[in-house]
């Protein structure tokens, strides 16, 4: 097990998402960066992102297009619900023991 914190990126323009990510925030054991850009304009910040050493990204469906065909890590689409956001952070860190809970 790990006792490093879980390192997530999020992409979103979104308040309500903004919102969500400020309460997930205070989970000890998870480092969210929040980054307010979307489709190539997201790419520079997920380059940067990735060589800080963040382990997932996380954005809407045409930003993690274009993160993933210019990324080595894995990246989320944001689901349409909770219980699919929480499925696609367990997928997001398949060699990680560590567990946690969010609360959305």
């Amino acid at each position: 097990m790990s006792d490093k914190p879980i390192r997530i990126g999020v992409f979103f323009l979104s308040e309500s998402i903004k919102s969500c990510i400020e309460n997930i925030k205070e989970f000890e054991g998870i480092t969210i960066t929040s980054v307010d850009k979307c489709l190539e304009d997201a790419i520079p910040a997920g380059k940067l992102l990735e060589k800080k050493g963040v382990e997932v990204l996380i954005g809407r469906r045409g930003t993690a297009i274009m993160l993933r065909q210019n990324l080595n890590i894995p990246v989320l689409s944001f689901p349409n619900s909770t219980m699919g956001l929480l499925t696609s952070i367990k997928k997001g860190f398949p060699k990680r023991k560590k567990d946690f809970g969010l609360c959305l």
